[in-house]
């Protein structure tokens, strides 16, 4: 859209948003948390979708330039590294309790 500066207010809507969540501490499945997980879980659900979003967005130069190497690769890094994350969260998950 060529306005980089939409960025910014879009994260500072968000974080707004989720501000009073993380001063406290929230019963979640019987659990106490801590605020700072929620503030983790928003961190790392942004990255994801700042990661896919720029990742998407390569993919389509590779499809331009006829990079079809690049375009087969990178939608498949993206894949395993969400996979890994999800096998890494479940075993910090499964040591906690």
């Amino acid at each position: 859209m060529g306005k980089p500066e939409f960025i910014g207010v879009w994260l500072v809507l968000k974080v707004a948003g989720q501000w009073k969540r993380w001063g406290g501490e929230a019963k979640v499945a019987g659990k106490d948390l801590e605020g700072r997980v929620f503030y983790n879980i928003f961190l790392i659900g942004n990255g994801l979708s700042l990661a896919y979003a720029v990742g998407g967005a390569q993919m389509i130069i590779y499809f331009d330039c006829s990079e079809w190497l690049y375009l087969t690769a990178l939608p498949l890094a993206i894949l395993a590294g969400t996979g890994l994350l999800e096998v890494l969260s479940r075993r910090w998950i499964s040591q906690r309790t």
